[in-house]
């Protein structure tokens, strides 16, 4: 089936095939197990990441609330949010232990 556009200006007579574009379309949206599971893993890893970068933050907000934080050298910050940061992640892994035992 052909379906045909004009243009305003009448000169030209444009058309394209649908049949065609139908199988391109199907071609395009048909995904083989192997990229599901890529898209997936992908998911994943942003999430870790964003995880990640929400720990972080995290960790610098509950150490600038010491009134401490502004007078401490950058090197000891550092290792306090190195070391806070750690132990968030460290909680998390146990809160997710925990759910996963609950779950059984």
């Amino acid at each position: 089936m052909r379906n045909f556009f004009f243009e305003d200006s009448g000169s030209e007579d444009e058309y394209r095939d649908s049949y065609e574009n139908e199988e391109e379309a199907m071609e395009a949206s048909f995904i083989i197990p192997a990229q599901i599971e890529f898209m997936h893993m992908a998911q994943l890893d942003l999430a870790s990441v964003d995880l990640n970068q929400k720990l972080l933050a995290e960790s610098i907000k509950m150490l600038e609330k010491s009134w401490l934080w502004r007078f401490r050298s950058m090197e000891t910050k550092l290792t306090m949010v190195r070391k806070t940061y750690e132990d968030l992640t460290r909680l998390m892994e146990e809160v997710a232990k925990d759910d996963s035992k609950d779950e059984e």
